[in-house]
């Protein structure tokens, strides 16, 4: 279960990132201040994917997950109830790499900020 909603997480912050992106990449055509916000917003999301990319590569290569879906079973099944060791260094890297994603995701929703001041009109009263 907490896989599943791991994936769901992971997977629906990237997804959510990209189509932001792409929704101001469109708003920018209709207003060009949306544009100074599209480069950062790409560099965010794009670390965010090589983070996430990372993290599932080093989560498949602690659990020797394979196509062969029998192999598949018979590791989670030995796996289930069993003590994870902390000391592994795949585990270690996943781990640095979700906090890169998570820190990529932050800034993502940092980079809205200036968004929302256009659309509420609040730019054009600080300046």
């Amino acid at each position: 279960m907490h896989i599943a909603l791991a994936n769901v997480i992971f997977v629906g912050s990237m997804a959510w990132a990209i189509c932001i992106t792409y929704c101001t990449q469109r708003m920018s055509k209709e207003d060009e201040r949306f544009a100074r916000n599209i480069r950062m917003r790409a560099g965010f999301s794009a670390m965010g994917l090589i983070a996430l990319i990372g993290m599932a590569e080093r989560f498949v290569r602690f659990n020797g997950l394979s196509l062969d879906f029998n192999t598949l079973q018979d590791r989670v099944e030995s796996m289930v109830g069993g003590c994870v060791p902390l000391d592994n260094s795949l585990l270690s890297q996943s781990a640095a790499f979700e906090w890169l994603f998570a820190g990529s995701m932050v800034l993502v929703v940092a980079s809205l900020i200036p968004e929302v001041r256009i659309l509420t009109g609040s730019e054009s009263e600080e300046e």
